[in-house]
């Protein structure tokens, strides 16, 4: 098994530690080797309490876990989430912004 930069134990103690590259390659720093993202669908099927860092650390888990819903939606060929869900979560995630062009401009500018 590989060790961890002391930094990444750190700051995710117990937690399965997956690491992004820019070359979009994920890397299982727990075992020692590169890894897919339907396999992070099984980790986390499995239970493992993961979280994904880039190379400077920095938590990517959102993206690369929607990225990893996409491809179990590919693998399934079925829905993971519908798109009654989909919505929904994007009105609450938009919750308390701005609805009108105008306003988003004054946010942006």
């Amino acid at each position: 098994m590989r060790r961890l930069k002391s930094v990444t134990k750190e700051r995710f103690p117990g937690k399965y530690v997956i690491r992004k590259y820019m070359n979009r390659r994920v890397y299982d720093c727990m075992e020692g080797q590169y890894i897919r993202l339907i396999d992070i669908a099984d980790l986390i099927i499995r239970g493992k309490d993961i979280v994904i860092v880039d190379i400077a650390d920095n938590d990517v888990s959102r993206k690369v876990l929607f990225d990893t819903l996409a491809v179990c939606e590919e693998h399934t060929r079925a829905p993971a989430v519908y798109g009654a869900q989909l919505v929904q979560l994007i009105k609450i995630s938009r919750a308390g912004f701005p609805t009108d062009t105008t306003k988003r401009l004054q946010i942006t500018a």
